[in-house]
Order: C-alpha cells, then sequence, then structure tokens
C-alpha cells in the first residue's frame, strides 16, 4: 500500500510539474523589465541644395555643427529635447512602445525667400534603439534605422514632399509574453505552441511655426508614415534575428514649414527672413499576436506624445 501511496504521489508531483514547464515563458519574449527607448536624429554631412534636389545626389552623415552667416533673431532656436513614453502593455495579446524627437532644426541654414523654400535640408533621418533587461545585464532588443530617401528628391522640390525608408530593422526580442508549450488535449503531452508576431512601425511628422501673421501653428500633422511585418515565426529568433533593410515605408511627408523673424545681414541691417523649421517625430512601434490589434494603433495613441510635447515647442521658444 505505501509503494502504491508513493506511487500516485509521484505521479501528482510529474504532473504538477509537467503543468508548471507548460507555463513556461517562451525565451525571446516578454523583454520588458528595464525597458529604454532612445531615439537620435541624423543630418546630412553637407546640407541638400536645391540643385541636389535636382540631380539627385545626397551624402548622409552624422550630426555636425550647424554654421548660420546670419546672425539669427527670434523664432527656431530651438533647443534639441527628447522624450521617451513607454506604453504599458494593455492585454497579453498587444503591446507597444513610443518615442518621440522633439524640437529638431529641418535645415541648417535661413532663408530670405520664403517659409516653404527647401534650401540647405539637413535631416536625413534618425535611429530608434530599445533596450530591456536580458538575465542580468541590458541589452538590445529592437532597433530600427531611417534615412529620407534620396532617389525621390525631385519630388521636394516639385510638390514640397519628402520620403523615408528603412535603412535597417533589427529585433532580437518581443516585448509580447508568449508560452514556450502548450496542452494539446486533455490526457495528451505538450507541444511546442506557435508563436506568431505582427509587428506595426507608424512615424509622425509633427511641425511648429509662425507664419507671417505672427500666427502660432503648434503641433500641426505634416505627413505619416507606416511599414506593416506580418506572421513573423518567433522560432526564427532561434537562429538569427529579425532583419530587414532598404524598405520603404507607405506615406509621405511635406517639408517643414520655416517660422517668420528677423534676421542681420552683413551690414547689421535688420531684414525678414525665415528660421531653421522646427519640428517633432512621433514613432510608435506595436506588436501583435493578431491582425485584429494592427488597424488604428497609431492615430488612437498618439495624443499622450502630443500632450507630453506641448509645454516644450513654441511656448520655449518665444522667450529665448
Amino acid at each position: 500500500m505505501k509503494f502504491i501511496k508513493n506511487k500516485k504521489t509521484l505521479t501528482a508531483v510529474s504532473v504538477i510539474a509537467m503543468l508548471l514547464s507548460s507555463c513556461a515563458v517562451y525565451t525571446y519574449s516578454d523583454k520588458q523589465k528595464g525597458e529604454n527607448l532612445s531615439i537620435d536624429a541624423t543630418e546630412f554631412a553637407s546640407p541638400l541644395r536645391t540643385s541636389d534636389m535636382f540631380t539627385q545626389k545626397a551624402q548622409e552623415g552624422s550630426r555636425g555643427l550647424i554654421t548660420v552667416p546670419l546672425l539669427l533673431k527670434g523664432a527656431d532656436l530651438a533647443y534639441e529635447g527628447i522624450i521617451s513614453v513607454i506604453a504599458a502593455k494593455k492585454e497579453n495579446n498587444k503591446a507597444e512602445y513610443k518615442t518621440a524627437l522633439a524640437n529638431q532644426r529641418f535645415y541648417s541654414n535661413v532663408s530670405q525667400l520664403g517659409p516653404m523654400d527647401p534650401d540647405y535640408l539637413s535631416f536625413s533621418g534618425f535611429t530608434i534603439k530599445r533596450f530591456a533587461t536580458l538575465d542580468e545585464s541590458t541589452g538590445l532588443t529592437f532597433s530600427l534605422k531611417t534615412s529620407l530617401d534620396t532617389s525621390k528628391l525631385e519630388d521636394i522640390v516639385a510638390g514640397s514632399k519628402f520620403y523615408l525608408k528603412m535603412d535597417s530593422l533589427e529585433m532580437n526580442y518581443t516585448k509580447l509574453k508568449y508560452l514556450d508549450k502548450k496542452l494539446v488535449a486533455p490526457g495528451t503531452w505538450f507541444t511546442k505552441k506557435d508563436k506568431i508576431l505582427n509587428l506595426d512601425i507608424n512615424i509622425e511628422i509633427v511641425a511648429n511655426w509662425i507664419d507671417d501673421e505672427g500666427i502660432i501653428h503648434d503641433n500641426v500633422s505634416m505627413g505619416s508614415f507606416f511599414y506593416p511585418i506580418r506572421n513573423f515565426d518567433l522560432a526564427q529568433l532561434e537562429e538569427k534575428p529579425m532583419i530587414l533593410s532598404n524598405k520603404a515605408f507607405t506615406g509621405s511627408s511635406y517639408i517643414i514649414p520655416r517660422s517668420t523673424t528677423f534676421c542681420f545681414d552683413k551690414r547689421g541691417n535688420r531684414i525678414k527672413c525665415y528660421g531653421l523649421g522646427d519640428f517633432n517625430v512621433l514613432v510608435t512601434v506595436s506588436e501583435s499576436k493578431d491582425n485584429s490589434f494592427i488597424e488604428k494603433t497609431f492615430y488612437e495613441n498618439q495624443g499622450s506624445l502630443i500632450e507630453a510635447m506641448k509645454d516644450q515647442n513654441i511656448s520655449n521658444l518665444i522667450g529665448k
């Protein structure tokens, strides 16, 4: 009887152990602890001139010193700010993270021609990186590098529009939680569970400027970009990261309007001119286990980012 009792106990322990193991979190998922986002802008090594936009020649480089031959007074003396907002995980089948690049300069020099003069365009893109705790150390879970699509420069002059492309995307771990195994049917063995990921990248370009009438335009949407990834099997991460390169985003954006202001010419005379183009970049990355969630991810959630930046845009520039 003792043997039978011990055998029953052993069986019960085995079943419990099996159930616990079935609830094990998949190694390449649920990376939320210690989450941190970074976003950095890049500029062309040499600002794009209007002639470049016709000849389709551009060379991208890292941000360098901005020189302005005229002494700029008034708006567009924007300080560079970075705001990161990490959205809390809403439900078990979806997660997202947001970041924003605030008070950026679209041009490296002022203009005397008008608010939509594209000359000296310097903004060339941005890079996002997401970090989280991996075991006991912090590691890279996601990165995205974008750049202005220099194959469509003529559209900047012809239609005041620009386009973005994805230089590279790398995903090593997801924020979503996936279980490693599932029970096929009562009384049967556990088996590996399918782990399918859907990913959306939404980018919004928002501008701030003062027009010729002195009216402040705050957080005006200039355009948006979108890139979807569907039905990615996370089992592939066991072999190598998800890597994409040289992909085009859907969408476009108008170039950033320059604020009306005053400058001093070389003789010290005050003249009317137009500033450096103050703008923000809002980015939302959405993860989901099914496609139903990936429909209105950005437009329904961008409000918190815009509200977070309102106190840092034009109201601060006026006092500078």
